[in-house]
């Protein structure tokens, strides 16, 4: 016991005894900004699907107007049993209560697309069954987390380049990376940016054509970082 007194005792003195880091900012630096983007076709494509009873276009049974949808998907070589799927069970039970005290029923589902040609094929298809209520929901990449972290390396490889060319100017050099901070999120402008497409039945009858278009079937990756490099 008396031992370890003695060591508790020291302590305090050994502590005391070394040198205080340098904080960062007391160092000479430089602060810049490096910013990457990356454009990913997609291999996910959200649709949501909804029938309605109460569709002048697919007036009868909802059971029919959902044989006849799967047919047409089959058919144009989607995998419904992988595929399409009811939004939710709440959507099997959806009941509208219409004039006259009659009640219509409504369902809601989610059919994924690999290509933004086959959603609009799939799109095109559904229309001339009657079946408009079509939106997309939202796109994805199987690879999405690779994606980011490879636009993330290379925003920081940006900031990099720019920091050396900015001391180079004036005849000095940086050293290590001694602040890194994320200055936004990853930006996907995707299905928000492209719903006018499917708003517009116009668009959307002209043909597959337009689903290859660059504004409709990309997703844009944007990432920007803020790196302070020591001043040399």
């Amino acid at each position: 016991m008396r031992k370890l007194i003695v060591l508790l005792a020291v302590l305090p003195m050994l502590c005391s005894a070394q040198p205080a880091q340098k904080n960062f900012i007391d160092q000479n630096y430089i602060e810049v900004t490096g910013q990457a983007e990356m454009k990913v076709l997609p291999d996910l494509i959200y649709l949501s699907i909804r029938l309605d009873e109460r569709d002048a276009k697919t007036r009868g049974p909802l059971e029919q107007t959902e044989r006849k949808m799967i047919d047409k998907l089959k058919e144009i070589g989607i995998d419904v049993a992988r595929d399409l799927a009811v939004r939710d069970l709440a959507s099997n039970f959806r009941y509208y209560l219409m004039t006259k005290g009659s009640v219509d029923l409504s369902k809601q589902y989610t059919l994924i697309v690999h290509s933004g040609k086959q959603a609009m094929q799939a799109i095109v298809e559904l229309e001339k069954l009657g079946i408009s209520n079509v939106d997309l929901d939202r796109m994805d990449h199987t690879k999405i987390h690779e994606y980011r972290e490879q636009v993330k390396i290379e925003a920081l490889k940006a900031a990099h380049q720019k920091a050396k060319a900015m001391v180079n100017a004036i005849q000095q050099n940086i050293g290590r990376a001694i602040y890194i901070e994320e200055l936004n999120d990853y930006s996907f402008r995707t299905a928000q940016e492209n719903r006018a497409l499917l708003a517009n039945t116009g668009a959307v009858t002209r043909g597959i054509a337009d689903a290859e278009s660059p504004d409709f079937d990309r997703i844009s990756l944007d990432y920007r970082v803020l790196v302070r490099f020591e001043l040399k």
